[in-house]
């Protein structure tokens, strides 16, 4: 009931009417009730068989669906499937979805803020991942059980199969071997189960010819989280408004894209959705030399630019990446000195692009190298020269090093916590933990309706609260 008053959902007949034949065919359901089936089908977490089902006996889900409490001719499950893959063809709904209840939240007086949290969440694929070459193994033995046991062909006729610690490249001749030994043999070719399970492998192996791993969702890549846990599947990078946690964008990825490439794309999509974008507060991903001079850019010159970041630049660029080697810098003779105390003879200023790191680099005698006590921890044998280079902090670094230690930056970090909230709550209460279906296509879906759900919880929430 709250969900009707709230939003007018006349906007779907527009959004994806040309999607429909006004002239040709049967009567079609009703579009806005089909959109209201999704969004009850992510609000409480059901299949579509048991949202269809829910609706015969469910009195206040007969209401909100504009059915009459005797209504028995309900829709087959199949038509949600229906619905999802073909009316919403040629259509943003991502962004259509996101901009009404971005307006919804304007036209209640909610939506004021400027300042926008930005972060990636990753959502597993409903496929399993395969290594190549088990894939291969697997399919190599699901053609040569079938050729034994259905069409009785002896094992020691077929080409010989490697061990299976045999390299992937082994079982990829083996299978090229068994396909062509098949087509060879004109009683085996024509047969139609025999003529998928060779397709099938030709097909393995030139995926895995390209990937190390293969998978039904062609879309879904492995992405890491930190150098001991990695996922597969897909990333959304979103922006959520920092007073009400309304999501502003969202933009769906594989999973091997780096968060930082994408801000622009986050920035640019919530001031399209109807968010006025001056600040940006993000993680350490963000901090990119690109995203910074990005934000200097004005909004007439780049629309995603021309706003206020906040993320504190990752410790290899404040500090540098080189672990304690023994090399130190000495400040009287103004040079670098080796572990055994050699100094280094010359040093040259490396220049870099505007807005990189530049470096010095330092050289050291080689005669000396070559017979230093030291030679086999810091000395490649056969090396003409042996440099040692210093990374000199960038203007843009060194300017924004100081922006960090300000109290206004410090007291911004401190709602980026906000945005990982927003995560959970789309994981665990809007479906969007693990994918649905193959392919980007259908997690877009997906996430639209999981994000337009959490906007309209979100509204719900901030008008329902004590004043």
């Amino acid at each position: 009931r709250q969900l009707d008053r709230l939003v007018d959902f006349s906007f779907v007949y527009e959004e994806i009417g040309k999607n429909y034949s006004w002239k040709k065919g049967r009567f079609a359901e009703d579009p806005v009730r089909m959109f209201k089936y999704l969004l009850v089908k992510i609000i409480d977490r059901l299949s579509d068989r048991r949202v269809v089902a829910n609706a015969l006996v469910n009195l206040s889900l007969k209401r909100f669906l504009g059915l009459s409490p005797e209504e028995t001719n309900i829709i087959d499950a199949s038509t949600l499937s229906k619905f999802r893959k073909l009316r919403f063809e040629n259509v943003d709904v991502l962004n259509v979805l996101i901009a009404k209840t971005l307006k919804i939240a304007k036209d209640k007086g909610i939506l004021k803020g400027s300042t926008i949290l930005v972060d990636a969440t990753h959502v597993t694929a409903r496929a399993i991942r395969y290594d190549s070459k088990d894939y291969i193994i697997h399919r190599v033995n699901t053609l040569v059980r079938h050729l034994v046991k259905v069409h009785h062909w002896k094992v020691e006729d077929l080409p010989p199969l490697p061990e299976k610690e045999a390299d992937t490249d082994t079982w990829i001749q083996v299978g090229k071997s068994l396909v062509a030994y098949i087509k060879e043999q004109p009683a085996l070719r024509s047969v139609s189960t025999v003529k998928n399970l060779y397709e099938l492998l030709e097909e393995a192996m030139g995926d895995a010819e390209e990937r190390s791993y293969l998978s039904m969702d062609r879309d879904a890549k492995v992405g890491h989280k930190s150098t001991e846990k990695s996922f597969f599947g897909s990333k959304v990078h979103m922006g959520v408004e920092s007073e009400t946690r309304l999501i502003t964008a969202a933009h769906i990825t594989s999973g091997d894209r780096p968060d930082d490439k994408y801000l622009g794309e986050v920035v640019e999509q919530s001031r399209q959705n109807g968010m006025e974008v001056k600040e940006v507060v993000g993680d350490k991903a963000y901090s990119s030399t690109e995203n910074i001079e990005m934000a200097k850019e004005r909004k007439e010159e780049n629309p995603a630019g021309d706003f206020t970041l906040y993320s504190r630049l990752h410790n290899n660029i404040t500090y540098g990446i080189r672990k304690d080697d023994g090399f130190t810098f000495n400040k009287d003779a103004n040079t670098v000195v080796c572990p055994n105390g050699h100094l280094a003879k010359s040093k040259r200023y490396k220049k870099c692009r505007r807005g990189r790191s530049a470096a010095w680099e330092y050289s050291f005698d080689v005669n000396k190298c070559k017979e230093c006590p030291l030679r086999k921890t810091c000395f490649k044998a056969g090396s003409k020269e042996r440099t040692y280079s210093v990374r000199e902090l960038s203007d843009l670094h060194k300017e924004y090093i100081e922006f960090q230690k300000t109290d206004e930056f410090k007291k911004k970090m401190r709602q980026r916590y906000k945005i990982e909230a927003k995560n959970s709550d789309l994981k665990h209460n809007c479906n969007l933990e693990r994918a649905e279906s193959f392919g980007i296509h259908s997690l877009t879906m997906q996430t639209a309706l999981s994000v337009f759900a959490c906007n309209l919880k979100t509204i719900l929430r901030l008008i329902n609260a004590p004043k």
